[in-house]
């Protein structure tokens, strides 16, 4: 009888160490199998985030790319431009350059702020018929406004603009230039 005690005593104990060890099992696996669902749930939420940081950097270098393109419709005063000095009476060279713009007006800008009508011309308005280049032989002191309506002075710019889908489209001088009497 002793035997068949200890035998059953083994037998339970094996018993609940079998219950014991697959409950165990069978907890560990359940955790697991949760931790594996949230560990998969973040991943998913990694990833969601580099394709949206994906996404918004190729939209910023889009916009960048778009930014350091050369503007469809410019004008830009190539001369005078600043620091010249020029003759009343005598021909003087006004050159631009302009891109997606039909025509182009000039101004004369007087530092003391009148502005004087040069004139309106093609925006490619040259000699040798290049694209994209203007220019226009002033006798300088001949404005729309007459002959004489300014004399010499130090402070003068040229303004050369358009208007495209009333939109203007505008450059001036990037310094000043001086405008003096040269014949005695």
């Amino acid at each position: 009888m002793k035997y068949e005690k200890t035998i059953i005593f083994i037998m339970t104990v094996i018993v609940a160490a079998v219950i014991v060890g697959c409950s165990t099992y069978w907890w560990q696996q359940s955790v697991l199998e949760k931790e594996k669902s949230l560990m998969q749930q973040q991943i998913n939420g990694l990833q969601q985030q580099i394709n949206d940081l994906t996404r918004t950097k190729s939209d910023s270098q889009q916009q960048l790319d778009e930014s350091a393109k050369e503007p469809e419709k410019y004008v830009k005063v190539i001369s005078p431009n600043g620091g010249e000095t020029i003759c009343l009476d005598e021909n003087f060279i006004i050159e631009w350059e302009s891109k997606g713009i039909d025509s182009v007006k000039l101004f004369l800008l007087a530092g003391g702020g009148g502005w004087y009508n040069l004139g309106g011309f093609p925006a490619t308005y040259n000699e040798a018929e290049e694209k994209g280049k203007g220019t226009y032989v002033w006798k300088v002191g001949e404005t729309k406004q007459g002959k004489g309506v300014f004399g010499e002075g130090e402070a003068y710019k040229i303004q050369i603009e358009s208007a495209y889908d009333n939109v203007p489209v505008i450059d001036i001088s990037d310094g000043v230039f001086s405008i003096i009497i040269c014949k005695g």
